[in-house]
């Protein structure tokens, strides 16, 4: 991978960092633009928490965590019958 570009608060450093390999840097590093306020609302809207409620997402993360928990329980009971 080769990065040539980074985003306006972020260094080379930091992005090394975040990454488990070698990384190439070019040797002039371009700058992304910031983006506007007009793009920043565009894809907020492709958000999923845009469209849910707090009520309906906080269902949804509560069922999901029941539906683990029951497949734990199921799987504990069947070990502890070996």
């Amino acid at each position: 991978m080769h990065l040539n570009a980074r985003a306006p608060r972020a260094t080379v450093e930091k992005t090394q960092w975040r990454i488990p390999w070698d990384l190439k840097v070019a040797d002039i590093m371009e700058m992304y633009p910031v983006p506007r306020d007009a793009e920043l609302n565009f894809f907020r809207g492709f958000s999923p928490w845009s469209w849910l409620s707090k009520v309906v997402s906080g269902e949804l993360i509560l069922t999901g965590a029941m539906v683990k928990f029951t497949r734990r329980e199921a799987f504990l009971e069947q070990r502890r019958k070996v």
